[in-house]
């Protein structure tokens, strides 16, 4: 099992996943089996982790931690007490403001159904979800 399914991680994400399609078995996507990112609005750190999931066409939840106190005490639980974010939880793992490029790149490795589109540039790097 790969370092990212040993982790929990909590992922959020433009491409919000609905109700129907986190509960339907047959689309292979519970609730649990998504990443969940917990993030806040206004947060530079959340919106660079968010447009790289859109991008890479990652499928997640998110959770804002204004708006939700069941997500707010997740990630104080997860961060001695602090509000930080994004914090991200998956598979086990939870991680606090992971680097974009490294976690599209690890999931779609370890889980290529959850990302829709991962183009290597020169180098075996990510840039192409990157460009502006």
């Amino acid at each position: 099992m790969g370092v990212l399914l040993a982790r929990r991680r909590a992922a959020g994400s433009l491409r919000e996943v609905d109700d129907a399609e986190r509960s339907d078995p047959g689309s292979g996507a519970t609730g649990t089996d998504l990443p969940v990112v917990y993030w806040r609005p206004g947060c530079f750190f959340c919106n660079r982790l968010l447009r790289a999931f859109d991008r890479a066409g990652v499928r997640f939840e998110r959770r804002n931690i204004w708006e939700d106190d069941e997500a707010r005490a997740f990630v104080r639980a997860h961060n001695r007490g602090d509000e930080t974010v994004p914090t991200v939880a998956f598979g086990g793992d939870v991680q606090t403001n992971p680097d974009p490029r490294r976690y599209v790149a690890q999931l779609a490795a370890e889980r290529p159904d959850l990302v829709e589109a991962v183009e290597e540039g020169p180098g075996g790097r990510l840039s192409s979800l990157f460009r502006r």
